[in-house]
């Protein structure tokens, strides 16, 4: 009998496509496989606008983003019985290849359903800070799905942290990094931007754990007004406390505010240095976007993803999280002079290679049939 080979198929479940880094990182990895491969994802929440993405099937369960954990937990055992129906419709002409869950409330979801126990669990955030959102009740149930299933974790610190803190099997997770766009920015980053002189430049959501006062005191102990601007792109619930501490400084003169923009790889490459003042980060992919933009880049040393990223000779760029001088003085280097990036680090943050391991990773750890007759 002839056997037939079948392309691949995979689903993602996220949250949503409208977010952060997580979300970000589902949409490109479900575009550059869907060149290959079929594609579907599914997302808890209605978005304002879904983005069509070529070869990609989107459904929507249109779930209440704004319920209380506990509602929304009762949402995702209700959307169990829909989500069930469309698993086994999308299969009816084989399984999926390949199925992983991102972020805590898509692991809820997935957990309850009928791919339970054939699915990837990928940890986008540090398990200290899910343990901040989620009454105990839940975290018991969600200790007990990262104990018994196969895991993912964007950076060695969180698999770490969701082995001490979920009791995780080892054997039942590794690290994969995300994949970044690295063709997308060296296209978009030649582009113009609206803004003249020299300045250094802050990515992200204008948040407590961003600590962006940290890079404002930073900024008005070295002098830096005296040379450069300071620009922040992002939106944020401080932004007018930064805007305060920033008159307090007398440097809201040199302080701009330009918020969100859909091209932050221009900006990056024309930035003279790009500075990350986090309390932690799983693994914060502005700064691989930023090094691959051309950007010098300095880092607070916090938990867990900078000193992954930042290794060799741009360890040297590591700052202790709450040290201004540190700062000051890791900028004025990067001023100097900065390392140029290797091959090796274009490739590991490559989506093919990222592909790859995910694929090997699924197959090693359930099986996947490639082949139907």
């Amino acid at each position: 009998m002839t056997r037939s080979v079948r392309r691949k198929k995979a689903l993602f479940v996220v949250n949503s496509l409208a977010g952060g880094g997580a979300e970000r990182v589902c949409v490109y990895l479900a575009c550059m496989m869907s060149q290959e491969i079929d594609v579907d994802i599914v997302t808890l929440y209605e978005d304002a606008s879904i983005p069509e993405l070529e070869g990609v099937h989107i459904e929507a369960l249109g779930l209440d983003r704004d319920a209380g954990k506990l509602s929304k937990f009762s949402q995702l055992i209700a959307a169990r019985n829909r989500f069930d129906s469309f698993i086994v419709q999308r299969e009816k002409e084989g399984r999926y290849d390949l199925v992983t869950a991102h972020l805590t409330a898509s692991h809820l979801l997935a957990s309850l359903s009928c791919l339970a126990d054939r699915c990837l669990y990928v940890h986008h955030s540090l398990p200290s800070a899910v343990r901040q959102l989620y009454p105990k009740l839940l975290l018991r149930y969600i200790e007990r799905v990262y104990s018994r299933y196969q895991s993912i974790c964007v950076s060695d610190g969180v698999k770490r942290q969701v082995i001490e803190q979920f009791g995780a099997d080892l054997s039942n997770i590794t690290t994969i990094y995300n994949a970044v766009p690295y063709e997308r920015i060296r296209e978009k980053m030649h582009e113009s931007i609206p803004f003249e002189g020299r300045f250094l430049l802050c990515v992200g959501r204008l948040t407590q754990s961003k600590r962006f006062d940290r890079m404002l005191n930073a900024f008005a102990a070295g002098s830096f007004h005296q040379a450069y601007s300071l620009v922040f792109l992002g939106e944020g619930p401080l932004k007018d406390d930064l805007i305060r501490q920033a008159e307090s400084l007398g440097i809201s003169a040199f302080v701009h505010f330009p918020g969100y923009v859909e091209n932050p790889y221009a900006w990056m490459r024309r930035s003279s240095a790009m500075v990350m003042t986090s309390d932690r980060e799983a693994l914060p992919t502005v700064l691989i976007e930023g090094l691959m933009a051309g950007a010098r880049v300095v880092s607070a040393d916090c938990d867990f993803g900078p000193r992954e990223i930042l290794t060799g000779e741009l360890a040297e760029y590591l700052v202790r999280p709450d040290c201004i001088n540190g700062y000051v003085e890791a900028i004025e280097r990067a001023l100097g002079s900065y390392p140029s990036l290797d091959d090796d680090f274009i490739k590991r943050y490559g989506a093919d290679e990222v592909i790859q391991q995910y694929f090997m990773r699924y197959e090693a750890a359930m099986g996947s049939a490639t082949e139907v007759e």
